[in-house]
């Protein structure tokens, strides 16, 4: 009884439970149809690299604020003397000392901290678009198997209305039970396409979810790939590449970089120790102690190599920085022609290729069907037409993902 009773509170529980569940989920769904730029707007709010970078970029900030400050001060006590074996009086002081460097090295420090953190605050920037690219690439390979699905289920109609027309010629006598299934096995391998179809949305799907920093879920939400006209032409003239957020985060890290030598050559000068203090004798009774003192670098061997090794490292960021220019220059320019040999690709496709394979397959058909011509013509037309309008979508797909890839390569986000 007692867990009867139990599995009944159990259920009702689940129940009230269950509405809250579902809500949360409607909440968080994606809305059908989805659009580019849904997707990244929501890849932008939920991304937790994006947050990530951010905290980052808090720290840097934080960090720079606290580069500037000198050492601790330091509180010294000293028992000087203790008469012994009667205790009488003691001799004793207490003292607050601070270290202070005596060159502009708390200031180089600051400086150099303050240029990390902007590095790291460009670094966002960077973030933010490259989680941007992935979430529209996921999207656009969503929207090619949504594509193809819908296409390759149109081409299974096509074929069953072969069929139909096979099937009216055997009773005629005109066709043979050989031609209904060649018919038959290209309707048979179109399905297999379409099943397989099926299972590579789910895949997509999942990929979507992921990029968009969202739980994977079994909804999957219509997505369309853009159309030839909406996708822009490259403007004229491109955006300036070197104004990408990644080599403006390496710039800061130059100068971050040159900082750190300033801040090795000031550590070769003398560090000043200031004490302020009271003390107690037996003899005069209290008074006030001051104390001034210089460190003395006498190791110059060590500081050099401190400030060649910063040197070095600064001249390591500089032909970093050159380097990536040249390669965001070369960037540019392949994902420049990349656009514009898909836009080409997909243009003579659509205008060229589509128009004749379909003529081609309108000829092959009625020259079947006045019994002038063989199913085995009408499939080969059929197969052509097919591969070429799969083409077609795979070139609509290319032309998408041209874009987003020549977008994030001149730093536009667009």
């Amino acid at each position: 009884m007692g867990t009867g009773v139990w599995m009944g509170k159990a259920a009702l529980l689940a129940a009230l439970l269950s509405p809250a569940v579902a809500t949360a989920q409607e909440a968080d769904a994606l809305p059908s149809p989805l659009s580019l730029e849904t997707v990244a707007r929501y890849a932008r709010e939920h991304r937790a690299e994006i947050g990530a970078a951010r905290e980052r970029t808090r720290a840097g900030w934080a960090a720079a604020g606290a580069a500037g400050k000198p050492p601790d001060p330091m509180l010294m006590t000293s028992l000087d003397h203790l008469p012994l074996p009667e205790v009488m009086g003691a001799d004793l002081s207490v003292m607050f000392q601070q270290s202070i460097p005596l060159s502009g090295e708390l200031a180089a420090r600051t400086r150099r901290a303050q240029w990390a953190a902007r590095a790291w605050e460009v670094d966002e920037k960077t973030t933010r678009l490259d989680v941007e690219r992935e979430a529209v690439e996921a999207y656009l390979m969503l929207a090619e198997d949504q594509a193809m699905r819908a296409l390759v289920a149109r081409q299974i109609a096509s074929v069953q209305s072969l069929e139909k027309v096979v099937e009216a010629k055997m009773l005629t006598s005109s066709a043979s039970a050989a031609d209904l299934l060649r018919m038959t096995l290209e309707r048979a391998k179109l399905e297999l396409r379409r099943d397989s179809l099926d299972h590579q949305i789910k895949v997509s799907d999942a990929m979507l979810d992921a990029a968009l920093g969202r739980a994977v879920d079994a909804a999957v939400p219509d997505c369309a790939l853009p159309d030839a006209a909406a996708v822009p032409a490259l403007p004229s003239p491109q955006p300036d590449a070197s104004k990408r957020p990644e080599l403006a985060a390496m710039g800061h890290r130059v100068r971050a970089a040159d900082e750190e030598v300033e801040v090795m050559r000031h550590m070769r000068m003398p560090m000043g120790v200031f004490g302020l203090g009271v003390a107690y004798t037996m003899s005069d009774g209290p008074g006030l102690m001051a104390s001034v003192g210089l460190s003395l670098p006498i190791w110059a061997s060590e500081y050099d190599h401190a400030i060649d090794e910063a040197k070095s490292m600064a001249a390591m960021e500089r032909a970093s920085l050159q380097a990536m220019k040249t390669m965001v220059e070369g960037t540019v320019a392949a994902t420049s022609h990349r656009l514009e040999a898909a836009r080409a690709r997909e243009s003579t496709l659509r205008t060229q290729l589509l128009p004749l394979s379909e003529q081609v397959s309108k000829a092959l058909l009625t020259s079947y069907a006045t019994s002038e011509g063989s199913v085995v013509s009408v499939i080969d037309g059929l197969q052509a037409t097919q591969m070429i309008e799969m083409e077609h979508l795979a070139a609509r797909g290319e032309l998408g993902r041209a874009r987003v890839a020549w977008a994030r390569a001149t730093g536009s986000g667009e």
